[in-house]
């Protein structure tokens, strides 16, 4: 059973079910919890209209999809009725979130039921080593395209020292070091890790508010709505997701700070901080060495993602695995699927004829 639903239509059984098929899904993504998205359906797009497919097994009545989208009235240079995945730069759902023992059945629902609502869905941040993007491969449509590109992760069996001589070469450890050296000339310098509670949330606002984003205004303190979203996800009340918030301090004043949420073996880098003061110590760099040490000892078997930007100079260089992800565009019925393809084609027979006169 399918149905297309308003974040206002939630209740209690729908929220208990939602979570449950958290817990089941084939992929973890915190930003797919009760505990991020009610908020941000509150907080982040309170003038976006969102509509959520949920769909259920037909016999057991068990919640087996659950998808929100936004739409759109173009894609590229075309006019038309696209489906995109809920996305907003802290909380991005993008895939479906599917019971692993469901997946092609719910993909094939979907497509088949937003079809209705839209010529083109597009997806993003869909992971290739999942069964969703291989679902996605085996089903036939009008027209589909797949976008790859890698985020940085920290993943490995090797102890945390190990890690750190095979993933950064001599030079570049011994340029930290130097730099780690020069910031211990401004105090005593300590790292601590500890629950995310309302008091040290409000000093990593203010601390990352005392930087370039607090200048620009895309600080988190500075958007009262994106305030209220930050302090609702560190108060959630499931025991499915723990918050917690790793500093760099020299003496008492907070150098750096990563936001970081745990379910399960995952962890995920929410948001970083640093302050203006020590910019010359590669205040980031410095906290991610400590931050990598104390996840690899914490938890040898962490899946850490970074959620940063493909390509990220800083991190990338860091944390050396690669969560490999992709954004599927997909033609939701025949007539749009052939005006792609004709538009690829010509274009395809344009660059064929250049190259031949070059």
């Amino acid at each position: 059973m399918f149905l297309f639903i308003s974040p206002d239509d939630i209740d209690d059984e729908l929220l208990n079910q939602w979570n449950d098929l958290y817990r089941r899904s084939s992929v973890k993504n915190i930003f797919y919890h009760s505990d991020f998205l009610m908020p941000a359906f509150k907080h982040l797009m309170p003038n976006v209209t969102i509509k959520i497919a949920v769909i259920y097994d037909d016999k057991t009545n068990l919640l087996i999809g659950f998808y929100p989208v936004m739409f759109d009235n173009h894609y590229k240079i075309f006019k038309c009725r696209t489906i995109n995945a809920l996305s907003h730069p802290y909380c991005y759902a993008h895939e479906p979130l599917i019971d692993t023992d469901y997946t092609e059945y719910v993909i094939k629902v979907l497509l088949q039921e937003l079809s209705e609502y839209g010529d083109m869905l597009r997806m993003a941040n869909i992971q290739t080593q999942s069964k969703i993007y291989d679902d996605l491969n085996k089903i036939p449509t009008p027209y589909n395209d797949f976008n790859p590109y890698a985020r940085a992760c920290l993943q490995t069996d090797l102890s945390a020292d190990t890690y750190w001589e095979y993933a950064l070469p001599k030079k570049k450890r011994k340029e930290i070091n130097r730099l780690s050296n020069r910031l211990s000339d401004t105090g005593h310098i300590h790292f601590e890790k500890s629950p995310l509670s309302t008091d040290n949330a409000e000093k990593f606002l203010d601390l990352e508010s005392m930087g370039y984003k607090g200048m620009g205004g895309t600080a988190i303190k500075s958007n009262p709505y994106h305030q209220a979203f930050f302090m609702d996800i560190i108060n959630g009340h499931s025991d499915d997701i723990t918050p917690c918030i790793y500093v760099l301090k020299s003496g008492d004043i907070w150098v750096s700070a990563l936001v970081g949420f745990q379910t399960g073996r995952y962890f995920f880098a929410f948001k970083t901080a640093y302050h203006p003061d020590f910019s010359d110590f590669s205040p980031g760099v410095l906290l991610f060495q400590h931050v990598t040490y104390s996840l690899l000892n914490d938890a040898p078997n962490v899946i850490a993602d970074s959620c940063a930007a493909p390509n990220h100079p800083m991190i990338n260089s860091l944390w050396r695995a690669r969560i490999e992800m992709t954004t599927a565009e997909i033609a939701l019925n025949t007539r749009f699927g052939m005006v792609i393809r004709g538009i690829k084609f010509i274009k395809s027979v344009r660059n064929l004829f250049n190259t031949r006169h070059l």
